[in-house]
């Protein structure tokens, strides 16, 4: 099944996340005031961030809708998170003296790999473009800039997304 594709699939080199690390501080460095404030309330309550973009669109979902969506899925994230264990950009520059500084505090305690916000936004843009195809342009664009948030400020490297991307087609289609 799933978790046998992804536990065989290998990780960035060193080397491969030194650069994605470069890449990372130039995303960081274009980052506007706008993207750091999104970022920031998406880590403070990225659930409510969802629910009040359904209703701005005029979805009205019940209060436990996207909670039952990410507990359904939190499982497989924290059992590849674990099985991974990939550093998080600002301790993969730490272990390796590489000057480096988040643009936001998190609570993130867990791996790196793959992104929870990333593969949340990919199941939600799903799930809404669902129920309001005649908002799928306002809900892709959302969604993106919630999965993109996280490397606006440096907590996930741009293969965790794409790993999260892969992962949620995958569930998608199961």
């Amino acid at each position: 099944g799933i978790l046998e594709r992804y536990k065989k699939h290998k990780m960035p080199s060193a080397q491969q996340t030194h650069q994605e690390l470069k890449e990372l501080q130039t995303i960081m460095a274009d980052a506007t005031d706008d993207d750091l404030k999104f970022a920031l309330n998406a880590e403070v309550d990225e659930k409510e961030m969802y629910r009040k973009f359904a209703k701005s669109i005029g979805l009205h979902l019940s209060s436990h809708f996207i909670d039952d969506i990410f507990n359904q899925t939190d499982p497989i994230l924290f059992y590849l998170k674990k099985h991974y264990d990939r550093a998080r950009p600002e301790q993969f520059a730490n272990a390796n003296n590489i000057p480096f500084q988040v643009e936001i505090s998190s609570n993130a305690m867990h791996p790196a790999c793959p992104s929870g916000h990333a593969l949340d936004s990919y199941l939600m843009e799903y799930v809404l473009t669902k129920l309001s195809p005649s908002n799928s342009v306002q809900i892709k664009e959302f969604c993106k800039k919630m999965r993109e948030s996280r490397n606006n400020v440096g907590l996930h490297y741009m293969s965790d997304n794409e790993m999260s991307r892969m992962l949620a087609t995958d569930i998608i289609s199961s």
